[in-house]
């Protein structure tokens, strides 16, 4: 009986140990996608930035120009 105990208890700590295993794999995965995102992010920023830029610049000359026209 003591035998079958211990080879239990011998399995039941293998199945702790992958299941510790695969959380932190779980985790790993998480982390990099996470900064992916944050990545991807940063990058849609920047290109909105530019993208304001470019169409407040666009104002500014129409602005200019119908100024310089009527005067």
């Amino acid at each position: 009986m003591e035998l079958k105990l211990e080879r239990l208890e011998t399995k039941m700590e293998a199945i702790h140990q992958r299941f510790d295993e695969l959380k932190d794999s779980t985790s790993q995965r998480f982390d990099a996608i996470n900064q992916r995102i944050g990545e991807s992010k940063d990058f849609m920023l920047l290109g909105f930035g530019i993208l304001f830029m470019g169409i407040f610049a666009q104002m500014g000359f129409v602005l200019w120009d119908r100024r310089t026209t009527l005067a």
